[in-house]
């Protein structure tokens, strides 16, 4: 999306998830430039730009911190939530990624995350002395960040996600993580199957990214990946992910 786009207008949403988009339309403005949006808020995004409602995200939002550009924006963020009353939810291998707020009989969820190969210096402490994760796929989807205008009922913010492009990588990148990948595998498949020009878009991808799709299970098309989606659009993502991975013309 360029600047001057229209607005993504969100549909009606449950209190927790329109306290989350609120949250972030806070966060952006107190913080412009040193994070952008994963995860499911940012397919819903992508999916609404393209016309497509049926993405069905929880109150759950993953702030991707750019820790390269400002190494005390992982601090910065994590105070932001704890000023309010975000509290951090040590997962049994002592990470703090993850801070909660109860809303009502609801709960809201953000996971404050930093990019990948950023080197074993870096510090990647979130509430001391827990630590955060490095997403893979996060530095390319950094690099390749946009802001869009989003609309949640009466109130208007700017939020950075990543490009399509960069949204499609970071899902295929995201399959290696242990752990159940029906989730990612249904995210990627949702989003190529947005793709508007991937003739196009395979001229920004480096070779190692379009080997990475290359190798992904979606490129065989009979996938379960694809199950979830209407034959019509399944197609069309195939499609989209064969031409993206594809070798160049010489």
């Amino acid at each position: 999306m360029t600047a001057g786009s229209p607005a993504i207008v969100m549909p009606p949403l449950s209190k927790p998830l329109t306290f989350l988009w609120h949250l972030l339309f806070d966060l952006s403005e107190a913080m412009p430039d040193s994070w952008c949006l994963i995860g499911g808020q940012m397919v819903a995004l992508h999916g609404l730009e393209h016309g497509r409602t049926d993405a069905r995200p929880s109150a759950d939002g993953d702030v991707l911190v750019d820790i390269r550009a400002q190494p005390t924006a992982l601090r910065r963020v994590t105070d932001f939530l704890t000023n309010r009353s975000f509290r951090p939810d040590p997962s049994p291998q002592g990470l703090v990624h993850r801070f909660m707020l109860g809303l009502d009989s609801s709960r809201i969820v953000v996971d404050v995350l930093a990019p990948d190969n950023v080197g074993a210096r870096a510090d990647l402490t979130t509430s001391p002395p827990g630590r955060t994760l490095q997403v893979p796929g996060g530095s390319q989807a950094l690099r390749r960040t946009e802001y869009v205008t989003v609309q949640v009922e009466d109130r208007t913010g700017r939020i950075p996600r990543p490009s399509l492009l960069a949204a499609i990588l970071g899902k295929a990148a995201a399959l290696t993580l242990p752990g159940d990948a029906r989730r990612h595998l249904h995210d990627l498949a949702f989003l190529l199957a947005l793709m508007p020009d991937p003739m196009a878009a395979r001229g920004e991808l480096t070779r190692t990214e379009r080997n990475k799709l290359r190798s992904c299970p979606l490129a065989d098309r009979s996938h379960h990946g694809w199950a979830a989606l209407p034959a019509k659009d399944a197609n069309a993502g195939h499609a989209a992910l064969l031409l993206l991975g594809a070798h160049p013309a010489n």
